[in-house]
Formats: C-alpha cells, sequence, structure tokens
C-alpha cells in the first residue's frame, strides 16, 4: 500500500496556524493614550488569559521619546497606532506566541507592521524597536484593518486614565506592565 504525502506551502515556509499559538492583539490610540487587549486563541477567554494596557502620553516620558512628541497631546495619530500594536505584540512574544494576529484602525500602521517599515521617519523607529526585540524566525506577526468603530475595547483603553481602566478592566484580565516593555523599546 502506498501512502500519499501531503505537503503544503505553509508547512515548507514554517507557518504553523494552528490556535494554540495564536495570539491576538487589538489596539487602539486617541489624542490622549495608547490601549490595548491581548488573548491567546484556542484557551479559554479568562482573566488569566487576557491582558490589557493603557498609558498616557502626559505620562509617558519614554512613549514620547519614541514618538517624537513632546507634549500631552498627539498632533499625528499614525506613529501612537503603531506603537500600542508594537505594545501588544511585544506582549504576544513574550506569552510564547508563534503567531500573532494585530488588529487595529490605521490602515498606514497596518502597512508598516505588514512590510516591516514605513517612509515615515518617527514609525521607522518604532518598528525598528519591534524588529531588534522580535526573534528573527518562528514568528508570524500579520496586521489586518478593522473599522473604528467595531474596535470599542481598545478605543476605550485609549481613551481612558489607568484608575478608571482598572475599574473596568479587573475582571477581564491582567494589567499589562507597559513600562517595561516601554523601556525595552526604547533602548
Amino acid at each position: 500500500m502506498t501512502q500519499t504525502l501531503s505537503t503544503t506551502a505553509s508547512q515548507i515556509l514554517g507557518w504553523d496556524m494552528r490556535c494554540e499559538n495564536t495570539t491576538v492583539v487589538v489596539t487602539d490610540s486617541s489624542g490622549k493614550g495608547l490601549g490595548g487587549i491581548i488573548f491567546s486563541l484556542g484557551r479559554d477567554i479568562s482573566a488569566e488569559n487576557v491582558e490589557w494596557f493603557c498609558a498616557e502620553f502626559a505620562r509617558g516620558p519614554t512613549i514620547q521619546c519614541l514618538l517624537d512628541e513632546d507634549t500631552g497631546e498627539m498632533t499625528n495619530i499614525c506613529p501612537a497606532e503603531l506603537l500600542a500594536a508594537v505594545i501588544g505584540i511585544s506582549s504576544a512574544l513574550k506569552r510564547g506566541a508563534q503567531t500573532i494576529i494585530a488588529l487595529y484602525d490605521n490602515m498606514s500602521s497596518v502597512s508598516c507592521i505588514n512590510k516591516r517599515s514605513s517612509r515615515s521617519h518617527t514609525m521607522n523607529r518604532v518598528v525598528d524597536a519591534l524588529n531588534k526585540n522580535c526573534p528573527e524566525a518562528g514568528h508570524i506577526v500579520t496586521a489586518f484593518h478593522v473599522p473604528g468603530n467595531t474596535n470599542c475595547l481598545a478605543d476605550m483603553l485609549s481613551r481612558a486614565d489607568n484608575t478608571d481602566a482598572k475599574k473596568r478592566m479587573e475582571s477581564i484580565g491582567r494589567e499589562l506592565d507597559v513600562n517595561t516593555i516601554l523601556t525595552e523599546l526604547s533602548l
């Protein structure tokens, strides 16, 4: 009896789309700050498996350094949208994710993650920080655009102050230490 072996392009390229190693990152940015939620597919969506973050621009000198902003308000939202995604992706990598799906509502930032470069100097600095902290092999990071009106939870986190976010999110998941990730990205 002859066995037929089937090999797909995904297997040859090392892509593994099994859910147990896939993490979803949903992020947003506003004029006030950054926010996002990170969870793994194939696991229970419980407080132990969900992380969230919010960071206000005015309270984050590391954020301002990465984004070339010296005020508490953002003047160009694209780099901030990218930084929010990079924070979530960095967390997913620390969780051991092999496949990372990033969802957010800014097309320029989606393109930057997928191409790993941008025409913008500021966006290149942010994506370069991810590239230097991202293992070179064995991980797939893909970004997708979602309509802004469907990105409600991440939008709320990007506009909330930390105290309000903690009250709303304590039963949903644990807070991500954004400062540690920002420090690693800015080195």
